[in-house]
Order: C-alpha cells, then structure tokens, then sequence
C-alpha cells in the first residue's frame, strides 16, 4: 500500500480502505496503519460474514491448513487430539469466495512434516487422523495446494478427489497412497 499497488480502488465494497478484524506486525506498520483512513478495523463477526464476504467479485481466499484426506476433508485447527489453533474464519471466508462471482477458494499446506523425532510423514492421507476436526469439509474444498502443484476437487468424484490429491502429495508417498487408495475402493 505504502509503494501504490494496492488501493482497493477496484472494490466493490467499501471502496478504498482495507478492512480487518486485527491487525499485526512490526511497530512501523503500526505507525503506518494508526490513524490512516485508508485501514478500518471492524468486528471479526462482520469482516468474516460470509454474506459479506460474498459481496466482493472474483474474491480470492487462501488458508493454511494442516492435513487432508484423499476425499478432500480438510483438517486446519486440530491433528488427532491435538489442539493447534482456533478454528479461525477459514470456513467462512472458503464459504464467502465460492458463493461472490467468480471466487476461488485455495487451502495450502507442505505436502510432508518431519516429525520431532525424525520421521516424514505425508500431510495427505487415506483418512485423517482418529480424533482430528475436519474445518472444512469436501464439500467446500475447490482447490489444496502443496510444493507439488494444485488439485483441483470442486465438482469432481471421488475417484478424481483421490487421484488430484496424491498427484500433489511428497512423491514420496505417492505409492502408498494409491496402494491404500486402491486397497479401499477410492481407485
């Protein structure tokens, strides 16, 4: 904003200013945002409503998330019975783009962890893991996006569901993954 690229001259919506439910960083974008007409702070409740969020043409939400399943369950807030976060506004935000006029909706996350004590694991799997949240579920999901590339499961079987997501996942695990796929039926 500081150089001109962003202006929101182009929103539909409170045209101008940028909007949020909180802001963070260094004390120089604290400076930068205090007391400038161009940032607003507004209720979490209205920044992440996705009737609000629909409002906005072509709106681009991208999330982090943690895991998926082969299905296209996304898991952002919990693994297993371990709590990482709060469910936050993914949800809505996934919901407000795929209802605006030419929304898309990204959820990115590694293809792959290493675990404290050394093993890599794949981020997707055959199923998520016994007890963890699904935040979004398939359903929602139109895009997830690793290191590999991005699956596309918007409107797609389960079959493709399956077969996009192990085409993104650590080559790793691609074999496993289409074994175990194979062995349940979803290939």
């Amino acid at each position: 904003m500081q150089s001109g690229v962003v202006n929101n001259s182009q929103k539909p919506l409170m045209r101008g200013v940028s909007v949020a439910g909180f802001f963070g960083g260094s004390p120089r974008t604290f400076d930068y945002i205090q007391h400038n007409p161009a940032f607003m702070l507004k209720k979490l409740s209205w920044v992440n409503d996705p009737m609000v969020v629909c409002q906005i043409p072509n709106m681009v939400s991208v999330n982090s998330c943690l895991a998926a399943d082969l299905r296209g369950q996304v898991c952002s807030e919990s693994l297993a019975m371990g709590n990482t976060g709060g469910v936050g506004g993914q949800l809505d935000f996934v919901e407000g783009a795929r209802k605006a006029p030419g929304g898309q909706t990204f959820l990115a996350m590694h293809s792959s962890v290493t675990t404290r004590s050394g093993e890599k694991v794949s981020k997707i799997t055959l199923t998520l893991p016994m007890g963890s949240v699904v935040t979004t579920p398939a359903s929602d999901v139109m895009f997830i996006a690793t290191e590999y590339g991005v699956a596309e499961l918007q409107n797609r079987s389960a079959r493709e569901r399956a077969r996009n997501l192990i085409a993104i996942a650590d080559p790793e695990f691609r074999d496993s993954l289409t074994f175990e796929a194979k062995k349940c039926g979803l290939l």
